[in-house]
């Protein structure tokens, strides 16, 4: 298979839903100007199929409930096939993406970058992840795909988001400030660490011609919800056969469709027949990020493209706040005639908050684990956490 080129579309974000996303912001409504940085909250607390907030810009309105045409390429009874194989494995599908598909994304400083500029990530990690858990059940749910409904709604939805972003990454600092003067000087510190340009520049200082949420790295998010599902699904015993691995590919790359996502980097489309280049996009982006200077691993390979190191720590603090969030999950999980005996003795109970971490690298894999410094657990821990996963179906982890 010959080797992608992936440079040309890191400078191309998604033109027609930045379209309207400028529009408004360029637009004399109250969500132009300093405005615009409410449309997001707007957008986010519609729930498709519900009534939309008069306040929403007409444009955005009509993007959100517009029809889409779908590709010729689109496959809707592998789509479906895929819906109903994730319908008989969605306990387990929400462990991929809390262990692996989201944390993975942390060694991607672009991608925090942007995520973190909504101000959401890092003080929200709970509902971050329920975002994703609800957006990938709204994917997989059968039927969601076959025409319009909540379904369409929902890819229009994490579409024009991520226009938004990209339009409040690229807004000047003055932009975040308030009118009153006080107000202003109060919040100059707080703006200048957090301003999203500020913090994307910072991210970006060696690829001045990249944009936020561009092409690449959509590819790359779409592929931790498809190519590493797929991969991590073994990983927790569940068989999928060659035909289900075609067809999870297939119907996440229509999503990818449906979010903006060009089809030169979906497999299974027409520019891209073969669906085996999921794994190639997937493995090949990793493969830069993993390529960072690391004084103890000095055999390493570099990436002259790649990040600075300082930038992975804004990841490795979200590792460390998911792994809260996974501790606290998981200890409601602890089957209760083991209940008593971990709250008797700290030792276990320590073991027990140990778990996610232990899980977390095993699902990675050891050099994304050491790049968000995820070191291994003391020996004990480790022998606990082993004959705890005997009794601890990951599989259905998240049933109660």
């Amino acid at each position: 298979m010959a080797a992608l080129q992936l440079d040309p579309w890191r400078q191309t974000g998604d033109p027609e839903a930045d379209g309207i996303a400028k529009a408004v912001h360029e637009g004399g409504s109250e969500f132009g100007g300093k405005g615009f940085a409410a449309v997001a909250a707007l957008v986010g607390k519609w729930n498709p199929g519900q009534p939309m907030d008069t306040r929403m810009p007409p444009e955005m309105a009509e993007f959100l409930l517009r029809p889409y045409q779908l590709p010729a390429w689109a496959d809707l009874a592998a789509v479906q096939r895929a819906q109903a194989f994730y319908a008989c494995n969605d306990a387990a599908g929400q462990v991929v993406l809390a262990t692996c598909s989201l944390p993975v994304l942390y060694i991607y400083p672009e991608v925090c970058t942007a995520l973190v500029s909504t101000g959401r990530l890092l003080r929200f990690v709970r509902p971050r992840l329920e975002e994703t858990l609800v957006f990938v059940e709204q994917a997989m749910r059968p039927g969601s795909l076959n025409g319009p409904g909540e379904g369409w709604q929902w890819m229009r939805k994490v579409r024009l988001l991520h226009a938004i972003i990209r339009i409040t990454c690229a807004m000047p600092a003055h932009s975040f400030m308030p009118d009153n003067a006080i107000a202003c000087l109060a919040a100059q510190m707080s703006t200048e660490m957090l301003h999203p340009m500020a913090l994307w520049k910072e991210a970006t200082a060696d690829k001045p011609d990249h944009v936020p949420l561009n092409q690449v790295e959509l590819a790359f998010v779409l592929q931790t919800f498809s190519w590493l599902m797929v991969a991590s699904f073994d990983k927790l015993g569940i068989d999928m056969s060659a035909s289900e691995h075609v067809d999870f590919i297939s119907a996440w790359s229509l999503v990818g469709h449906m979010i903006g996502i060009v089809d030169d980097l979906l497999p299974g489309s027409l520019a891209l027949p073969d669906t085996g280049a999921a794994e190639q996009i997937y493995e090949g982006i990793l493969g830069g990020l993993l390529a960072v200077d690391d004084p103890l691993l000095p055999e390493r390979p570099k990436d002259p493209l790649n990040q600075k190191p300082a930038l992975l720590e804004d990841g490795r603090i979200l590792m460390g706040a998911l792994l809260v969030v996974l501790v606290d999950i998981l200890r409601n999980q602890v089957p209760a005639p083991f209940r008593a005996f971990v709250a008797r003795w700290h030792w276990l109970d320590d073991a027990v908050q140990s778990l996610p971490r232990m899980i977390v690298r095993r699902m990675l894999g050891l050099p994304t684990a050491q790049l968000l410094r995820l070191g291994r657990l003391p020996l004990l821990h480790w022998i606990v956490g082993t004959l705890a996963l005997k009794l601890i179906d990951l599989r259905k982890w998240n049933d109660a």
